[in-house]
């Protein structure tokens, strides 16, 4: 009987398993892309969308935009008109961008207020585009426009 349960104390599939750390997990991945980044200079063209946060570091969008770096310390909540602001941090980072008007349905029910759809194209090499949808066309921009201010924030 002392044979046995031996072997059922060492059996492979009764052992707790032990999780090993990653060294995945323990490396900053800033770190590391910065790392990349000192040996070779990264193409954007290969940074996946997970990494968009890299690609405002790395085009340093934060320190080239006086404004953006403004409503980084005083937020969003100040700022009455965002189309202005964004059009004028885009301008100060010398991005192109292009507000074009999206083809909604009208509603079923006839009462129901026809919505409007705006998209801002905004032309950088990962593409960014921000999205507006409101009652008329220039409360959809704003929106459109408000949407860009805070992912810039967020990425920068």
């Amino acid at each position: 009987m002392d044979t046995t349960e031996e072997n059922v104390k060492k059996s492979p599939m009764q052992t707790p398993v032990q999780e090993q750390p990653s060294a995945l997990r323990q490396i900053d991945v800033s770190e590391l892309f910065w790392t990349l980044s000192d040996r070779k200079k990264l193409n954007e063209k290969q940074l996946k969308p997970d990494e968009l946060h890299m690609w405002g570091k790395l085009n340093k969008v934060r320190e080239n935009s006086e404004t953006l770096n403004r409503l980084m310390y005083s937020g969003l909540g100040t700022v009455n008109n965002c189309t202005n602001i964004l059009h004028q941090i885009l301008t100060e980072l010398g991005y192109k961008y292009k507000i074009e008007s999206l083809i909604t349905f009208k509603p079923l029910i006839k009462t129901m207020p026809h919505n409007k759809a705006v998209t801002i194209e905004v032309e950088t090499v990962p593409r960014m585009s921000f999205y507006g949808l409101a009652l008329s066309e220039n409360e959809a921009i704003e929106e459109a426009a408000r949407r860009g201010i805070e992912y810039l924030i967020a990425l920068s």
